[in-house]
C-alpha cells in the first residue's frame, strides 16, 4: 500500500508537467467539450479518477475534476454551472455505488439527465449495475474511460481512434 500511495503522489506532482507539454505540442484541450468528473460521496479514492482526468485532457476534453466525496447536489450544481457533455462518476467501494444512483436520480428530477451522457467506473461496479442505474456507459480502466467518453460524444465515429488521439 505505501507504494501505491507514493505512486499516486508522484503522478499528481507530474500532472502539471504533462499538461504543459500537451499545450506546447498544440493539443486543443477542450475541443470535444466539457467533462465533469468526481468520486461520489462517501468515497475518498482518487488515483483512478485522476488518471482518467489526465487521459480525457489528452484526448481533447475540458475536464472539471470535482475531487472526492462529492454529493449528488455537488454534481447537480456543477452540471448546472458548466453544462458538460459528459458526467463521469467513480466509486471504488461497494458501499458508495448507491451514490451514483442518487446522482442520476438528481439529474433526472432536475430535467438535466437528457442533456448529458453519464459514465461510471470504479472497482465496485459491473456492467449490470451500470445498466440498472441508467448510466450510458461503464468502464473499469482509465484508458477505456477516455475512449468511452470519446464514443459518447462522437457516436457516429467507427473504427479505431485517429492516430495520435492520445498524447
Amino acid at each position: 500500500m505505501p507504494d501505491v500511495i507514493l505512486a499516486a503522489f508522484a503522478m499528481k506532482r507530474a500532472l502539471p508537467v504533462v499538461e504543459g507539454g500537451m499545450r506546447e505540442d498544440g493539443k486543443r484541450v477542450g475541443r470535444l467539450g466539457t467533462v465533469i468528473i468526481g468520486t461520489v460521496e462517501g468515497d475518498i479514492h482518487d488515483i483512478g479518477r485522476t488518471m482518467v482526468s489526465v487521459l480525457l485532457k489528452a484526448r481533447g476534453f475540458n475536464v472539471i475534476d470535482l475531487g472526492i466525496n462529492i454529493s449528488a447536489d455537488g454534481f447537480l450544481a456543477a452540471v448546472k454551472e458548466h453544462r458538460p457533455k459528459v458526467v463521469g462518476m467513480s466509486s471504488l467501494m461497494t458501499t458508495t455505488v448507491v451514490e451514483q444512483f442518487k446522482v442520476i436520480q438528481a439529474l433526472t428530477r432536475s430535467g438535466l439527465r437528457d442533456t448529458v451522457k453519464i459514465m461510471v467506473g470504479g472497482g465496485a461496479l459491473t456492467p449490470k449495475l451500470c445498466e440498472e442505474m441508467g448510466a450510458d456507459g461503464f468502464e473499469p480502466t482509465a484508458h477505456g474511460a477516455a475512449e468511452l467518453a470519446w464514443r459518447l460524444v462522437r457516436p457516429n465515429d467507427e473504427g479505431p481512434l485517429p492516430r495520435g488521439a492520445f498524447a
